[in-house]
């Protein structure tokens, strides 16, 4: 009972817990298409010590970054030093294997300090690029 009593007394004693929290940058990044009946695209960017994640998704057409519906999460690979977002992916495959096998993905190199990222949208063979601009708010 009174170890009980002093662990509230004395919050400063007994055994050290270390606590390392890794602090979790988000940046948004936005493609705006030339067309009027394009829809925009959005990139939400997580980086968290050495892991990097990402979302794909359709934005609401508005001027500011409003979410109208992810489409796709991905990650940095470094072995191609992008962030490698799959579309449609199966849940039972590997990033790897997807790529192996030709799937569509969207490959973004990546650096958090650039004012503008390119990505190429690989589908069947063909490509096609965005350019996503950082959004400030």
């Amino acid at each position: 009972m009174a170890c009980i009593i002093m662990a509230f007394v004395c919050p400063g004693c007994g055994p050290k817990v270390s606590a390392r929290v890794e602090h979790k940058t988000v940046t948004k990044w936005k493609y705006q298409p030339k067309s009027s009946v394009g829809i925009p695209k959005g990139l939400i960017v997580e980086e968290q010590g050495d892991r990097v994640t990402a979302t794909f998704c359709d934005l609401k057409p508005t001027e500011g970054f409003e979410v109208e519906a992810p489409l796709a999460r991905g990650q940095y690979v470094a072995k191609v030093n992008a962030i490698i977002i799959p579309l449609g992916m199966p849940v039972s495959t590997t990033l790897e294997q997807w790529l192996q096998f030709g799937g569509a993905h969207l490959a973004v190199p990546f650096d958090a300090r650039a004012p503008r990222l390119i990505g190429t949208l690989a589908v069947s063979g063909t490509s096609q690029s965005f350019e996503f601009v950082a959004y400030q708010q």
